[in-house]
């Protein structure tokens, strides 16, 4: 074990205080990601005891929970990471925490194609194109063998972030991106109660008014998980594919951390509000939330009238 240095010594060191400055930064941006993650799991038992109580458990209930596991451990292995005092207990930690950051953006990313799944539940050709899309996200295996660590001054630090570890992320992005983008456009498709011919009647498409309850609520969350998620995509990318001494690979490493406990706060908080309107909702279906639809329909007169499609396990009614 190498000799612990002294602060006497370290101040006289540049290249040690510097060691420790990284790692107080990451850790740092740990214990942010840390106390966000427990205290949104804290405040959500409520609503988690009304979701899961009195209902059998569904395929997209196991990946919520799972997604949860996974994010757990991402974070705590990566404090364990900062507290490590020999170098085989750093690279042990390290190849866990990765493993974990993997297998966090896979599950999470896995949420939303239930999701996707949903909307599109009468096209197979859709449910087929977004599955073999989400498949990409496997990329995200490629985390682990892009980040090494070295022990030094009686520290663990990130030696080095391959750009090979973004292609997990960017294959994420790309595929948040696309299910937000096509729920999004069937819902504005479904929604014919509103004739954008003003700028207002566009706003109020672009919120889903005229959405039923359940509908409604899909379109929001979705355009709340991406909207806070992209930025912190796009700025871990830039941090991962930037120049070597741009960004130091300590930081990247906190930021992708960050990125991801960020990614699964919202997803599952997303998910919550999802199924709580649901369970309010006496028209949820058995496998999924109902999706319903504001249409109007015309009689042989020529009258409009309101209508609503209510997509149930693949199945359409109009009630």
């Amino acid at each position: 074990m190498p000799p612990t240095i002294s602060p006497t010594v370290a101040l006289q060191q540049p290249d040690v205080i510097e060691e420790y400055r990284q790692s107080l930064a990451e850790g740092f941006m740990a214990a942010c990601t840390a106390t966000l993650w427990f205290w949104n799991g804290i405040i959500s038992i409520p609503d988690d005891a009304v979701i899961f109580s009195g209902r059998r458990l569904k395929l997209y209930d196991y990946t919520f929970f799972l997604s949860r596991f996974l994010s757990g451990g991402l974070i705590l292995s990566s404090i364990g990471f900062l507290i490590a005092t020999t170098e085989t207990g750093c690279k042990q930690v390290l190849t866990a925490s990765t493993w974990f950051e993997a297998l966090a953006l896979i599950s999470t990313s896995s949420m939303f194609l239930f999701r996707v799944l949903a909307v599109f539940a009468d096209s197979l050709g859709a449910k087929i194109a977004f599955t073999l899309l989400w498949l990409t996200t496997f990329l995200a295996l490629s985390v682990p063998f892009s980040t090494s660590t070295k022990f030094e001054s009686m520290l663990c630090n990130i030696s080095h972030v391959k750009p090979d570890g973004s292609a997990g992320f960017i294959a994420v992005a790309i595929f948040d991106t696309l299910v937000f983008m096509a729920i999004s456009h069937r819902l504005f498709i479904l929604n014919r109660c509103i004739s954008p011919k003003s700028w207002l009647a566009t706003f109020d498409l672009f919120c889903g008014k005229s959405l039923g309850s359940v509908s409604r609520v899909l379109l929001q969350t979705g355009q709340i998980y991406w909207i806070t998620t992209v930025g912190s995509h796009i700025f871990t990318l830039f941090a991962i594919l930037s120049p070597p001494k741009s960004f130091s690979p300590t930081f990247t490493a906190g930021f992708t951390l960050v990125n991801v406990g960020i990614q699964n706060i919202m997803a599952c908080e997303v998910f919550r509000l999802l199924r709580l309107e649901a369970v309010q909702d006496d028209t949820s279906s058995q496998w999924y939330p109902s999706l319903q639809f504001a249409q109007v329909t015309r009689d042989e007169t020529g009258t409009e009238a309101l209508s609503l499609t209510e997509v149930t396990d693949g199945s359409e009614t109009t009630i």
